[in-house]
Order: structure tokens, then sequence, then C-alpha cells
């Protein structure tokens, strides 16, 4: 069968480029000792064993400080990719702060943030910190990503609004529950009463599920 001659040419112009793209992405993927990783897990969850071992295998890495990957993240949760999302772990580091593992359905270990270097370093006393994530309750892997999430402090009579994170002062310690709603648009709001936002240690985790509107 004779290749028409637009067929040959857009060939012609794709393979140096598909060549190119193969060659950098292999380059980017670097040697990586996962030793003080594996001790974090074995001391902080020492019945998971399985990811103990999960980490060993992290031996080739791509990217930097504060986002690593292990696992080729490319089409993420398609058909197909490597990239099969699970849920995440959490780990906190007396360096950088809390770490979340991204956990693959294979159970692999796809990658880490460093959530304590992204959001500013560790936390300090006189701070109070909340990070929200919010995901379709229909479809748990698919983060949405306009949501309005307001909190607020009934005993300082504060509200703040924004997407995700907040960090707010509290040099007394006062703040000990917040009240929580999210919004988004096509889907119901959902209201958290009195979130236990007490430890300064770490960030104030909450993961919250929106029902579609035709739900």
């Amino acid at each position: 069968m004779k290749i028409p001659l637009l067929v040959k040419i857009k060939l012609y112009l794709t393979y140096p480029i598909v060549w190119l793209q193969n060659q950098i992405k292999k380059k980017s993927w670097q040697p990586y000792d996962p030793t003080w990783l594996v001790a974090l897990a074995k001391d902080q969850l020492p019945k998971e064993q399985w990811l103990h071992e999960s980490l060993k295998n992290c031996t080739q890495v791509s990217g930097e400080i504060p986002m690593l990957h292990f696992v080729d993240p490319y089409r993420a949760n398609q058909p197909g990719s490597s990239w099969q999302f699970e849920t995440n772990i959490i780990l906190d580091d007396p360096q950088y702060g809390d770490l979340v593992l991204d956990i693959l359905k294979d159970k692999r270990v796809g990658g880490v943030e460093f959530l304590g270097v992204l959001l500013g370093g560790k936390l300090k006393d006189s701070e109070c910190r909340i990070n929200v994530i919010v995901h379709d309750n229909t479809d748990r892997k698919k983060p949405i990503k306009g949501a309005l999430v307001t909190v607020r402090d009934k005993k300082q009579k504060t509200t703040w609004v924004g997407t995700a994170d907040f960090t707010f002062p509290d040099p007394e310690r006062q703040i000990k529950n917040v009240d929580i709603a999210v919004s988004a648009r096509g889907y119901h709001e959902k209201r958290i009463q009195q979130f236990d936002v007490s430890s300064r240690d770490e960030v104030n985790f909450l993961s919250v599920l929106l029902d579609p509107e035709h739900n």
C-alpha cells in the first residue's frame, strides 16, 4: 500500500521530535538511594512491611525536591499508564516536614511530595495550618481544582477563604477547632463542623468528597 505524501511528511517531522522526547525522558531519570525513606517508614509505620519493600525499590528518580517521581506519571490514571493512583501515606521528616507518598494500585510508591517544603517549611508553634484536599465522590481519584474552601474560627470570629492551604497566626494557641465549608460549581456544598486543628506539630489535613448536583 502506498503511503500518502502528507502522511510521509508527518512521519518525517514527528519521528525526530518523539525520539528527542524519549531521549530527554531517559536522561531525566537518575539513580536514587531510598535508604532514608525506608528508615523513616520503618520507624513511623513499622507494621507496613509492604511499604518498606516498595520504598526499597525506589532506586530511580525523576524530578527534584519538592516533588520526586519514582514511576512515570505520564497520562496518570489513564488506561495503559504506569501511574494508577490509589491513596496517600504521610510521613514526618525532621528536616523536610510532612512527606506525602503517592501509593499506586499495585502498591508501588509512585512519588513523594515534600509538603513541608511546598508550604514553606516546618510549622512554627505560633502558626495553625490547614490543608484541604477536595475530590469528586463518584471518582475519588478526580481532584476538584476549582473548589472554594471557607474556614471559620468562631472563637476569634475570623474567616479565611481560599482553595486549599491555610496558614494563620495563633501565638496563644487559642484555635482548637474550626468550621469548614467546601463548594464547587456543579457540586453540592459540604460543611464540616468543629474540625480539630489543635496540632501545631504538623499540617492539619482534611479530605473532602463532594457529590455532583445531578446525583
